[in-house]
């Protein structure tokens, strides 16, 4: 957590925007070019499908932010204004995991699209695949992973507050770093400056 205390704003923001970004735009142009030169559409799998692969930088990246935040803040709060991380921990936990586990899906997904389109199974055959009894499970995992980590950020939030104001601290006083933690492309470079200094 020290290690990641000392980063820089940039360093942070390269893996968590900058790789991705420019994975992305390497992945359009390369698959732009295989289309004009070629009908054969494994020839767009071949690059895309790494794409979740990649995906998982950014994620492992915000997430040990968090954790940075969330836990490595913590001795810094006073004792008056000391908060529970049990159920942050959780939320941390369970929305990693479905992330993580949506991306490797994704992958696999992918790869066996690939592969198929040199077999006798059909591609489209998998993609049509009925899946509407799959919805009542994955929609509402996918709302609680989503609300864990808003939960991640309001606790964040509230921690690196508390060391900074070092008191008990209300919403009112974290609203921003609340919602620049959610718009993290923004707030990286405010937030871990502070973080800088206070580590």
């Amino acid at each position: 957590m020290r290690l990641i205390h000392r980063l820089k704003h940039w360093q942070i923001f390269i893996f968590l925007f900058l790789i991705p970004l420019l994975f992305e735009i390497f992945a359009v142009v390369v698959g732009l070019l295989r289309t004009v030169s070629s009908v054969d559409t494994q020839e767009m799998f071949s690059t895309f499908k790494y794409f979740p692969i990649i995906i998982l930088v950014p994620v492992i990246t915000i997430y040990s932010w968090l954790w940075s935040i969330g836990i490595g803040l913590r001795s810094l709060i006073p004792e008056s204004a000391k908060l529970s991380s049990v159920r942050f921990k959780l939320a941390f936990v369970y929305s990693l995991l479905y992330f993580v586990v949506i991306l490797i899906a994704a992958t696999i997904l992918l790869f066996n699209l690939e592969a198929n389109e040199s077999s006798a199974v059909s591609p489209s055959a998998l993609v049509n695949i009925d899946v509407s009894g799959l919805i009542p499970v994955i929609v509402p995992l996918h709302v609680l992973a989503v609300f864990c980590l808003f939960h991640c950020f309001y606790f964040c939030a509230k921690t690196f507050k508390s060391v900074v104001m070092q008191r008990t601290v209300i919403f009112s006083d974290f609203a921003a770093e609340f919602f620049l933690l959610w718009f993290s492309i923004i707030g990286v470079w405010v937030i871990q400056p502070k973080i800088n200094k206070l580590s």
